[in-house]
């Protein structure tokens, strides 16, 4: 599925006419962080953590506004029999939405009406590829956070970091043509 969506992207891209658009050279991402837990403590610690370890990549901007990515998280304390603390249990689900009002505008804007692209961005809002699912447990919480940020940049933006850089090198050799 990876394969298919970089080649629509490129393809898109490549017979768009978008060569005299200027796209920055390295790749920025903009990732959502949604957390559930069953304490609120526990909420407020891991959106820090993972927030925190995301802006240490240094491309990724962490938003709630058109994400490339949306990190989904549902954490629980995890209990003895006898009441004590064990760790923390974590499920990670990441999505990346299918497309946004952003696409629609950049394919659409100048070809049809506004209303049309709102009907189509509706339509198509809450529609997303799952990228990813990880499931966590141990008792350091940030050691956690920062190993799911750690394997969604090696699973998920390490690749795509290279396919936008193939692209952009693809469209530099195109221009020289």
């Amino acid at each position: 599925m990876r394969h298919i969506v970089m080649l629509a992207f490129v393809v898109m891209f490549s017979h768009a006419g978008v060569g005299q658009v200027s796209f920055p050279e390295k790749w920025s991402g903009r990732v959502s962080v949604e957390v559930q837990a069953d304490v609120e403590q526990l909420r407020n610690d891991i959106t820090s953590y993972v927030d925190r370890e995301l802006r240490s990549l240094g491309d990724v901007s962490v938003t709630d506004s058109e994400p490339t990515y949306v990190l989904e998280i549902i954490a629980a304390k995890v209990h003895n029999t006898g009441g004590a603390p064990l760790g923390t249990s974590i499920s990670v689900l990441i999505t990346r939405p299918l497309v946004g009002r952003s696409y629609f505008d950049m394919w659409l804007k100048d070809k049809v009406a506004s209303e049309t692209i709102d009907a189509l961005a509706n339509y198509y809002a809450g529609a997303v590829e799952v990228v990813g699912h990880s499931t966590w447990y141990g008792a350091d919480l940030q050691v956690q956070c920062r190993n799911i940020v750690t394997g969604f940049d090696t699973r998920v933006l390490v690749p795509a970091r290279k396919v936008y850089k193939d692209w952009i090198e693809q469209q530099k050799r195109q221009r020289k043509k």
